[in-house]
């Protein structure tokens, strides 16, 4: 377990804890139950801890489409200088 100790802050911050329980199963019978919990910090109080949740999924979903479009432009050899538009000269 890994244990950070934080400095004093100005602003006070909201964490959402989730657990998740993830049972591993073969037919009828459970082999394995591990949990995992996942850390959602904010600063927001105007929403519900579920909806501050989607919110960072949502945000995480769209950033893990950015990279796979980086990664297939990156891959077709285009490179970032085909961006540059060309206006009247």
């Amino acid at each position: 377990m890994v244990v950070t100790v934080m400095k004093p802050c100005r602003k006070t911050y909201r964490m959402v804890v989730v657990r998740k329980n993830i049972s591993r199963m073969k037919g009828d019978l459970t082999l394995l139950d591990e949990f995992r919990y996942f850390f959602y910090i904010t600063t927001r109080r105007d929403i519900g801890a579920a909806e501050v949740v989607r919110l960072a999924n949502a945000r995480r979903d769209q950033e893990n489409v950015i990279a796979q479009l980086k990664a297939a432009w990156v891959r077709c050899g285009c490179r970032s200088t085909t961006w540059r538009a060309t206006g009247p000269t």
